[in-house]
């Protein structure tokens, strides 16, 4: 609830108050972050933002992905037919094997000592905790993270804008 809160504050310019705002923002950031990350993470991407704006929009989506509510922040912001045209092209490219993006072939993770629960901290989609090439049946375990599938393009087009077609629809 303080996230939410600090947000909106921010997004409220603080009260006129852009360096007020700028740390409503911060507080929200700064518990996503390690120390050792707080200097550039928090601080240097929030205070050298030429769009504060863009940033509190950012920190939104970020912070609440999972909450079904990013529908109404494009709304309020003017900003839904654009975002879901985007996300429509980027869907179809995908598909189509034409969107530059890097994603890892695979994600390690290891269990915790129940065996059957992943532990969160261990999971590692860019090789950042050193995992080995191998690993697999050991300590660690691995699953494809994005494997493109064979598929008629033109039919996966045609689903993709059937899926968020109204998408876009203010009621």
């Amino acid at each position: 609830m303080a996230a939410e809160a600090n947000v909106w504050l921010a997004e409220n310019g603080g009260d006129g108050n852009l360096g007020e705002a700028r740390a409503y923002v911060k507080e929200v950031r700064r518990r996503n972050f390690s120390d050792a990350l707080q200097a550039t993470k928090v601080d240097a991407y929030v205070d050298n933002a030429s769009d504060l704006m863009q940033v509190i929009k950012d920190e939104r989506m970020f912070e609440f992905g999972g909450e079904a509510i990013r529908k109404f922040d494009l709304i309020r912001w003017g900003e839904l037919s654009q975002k879901v045209a985007e996300y429509r092209t980027t869907l179809k490219q995908m598909y189509a094997g034409e969107y530059e993006i890097t994603l890892p072939e695979l994600v390690y993770f290891k269990y915790n000592s129940d065996g059957s629960t992943i532990d969160k901290s261990s999971v590692d989609y860019f090789g950042e905790n050193g995992v080995p090439e191998g690993v697999e049946g050991k300590d660690w375990d691995s699953v494809n993270w994005f494997k493109k599938k064979d598929t008629d393009i033109a039919k996966a087009s045609d689903k993709i804008d059937a899926i968020l077609g109204g998408l876009d629809k203010v009621y």
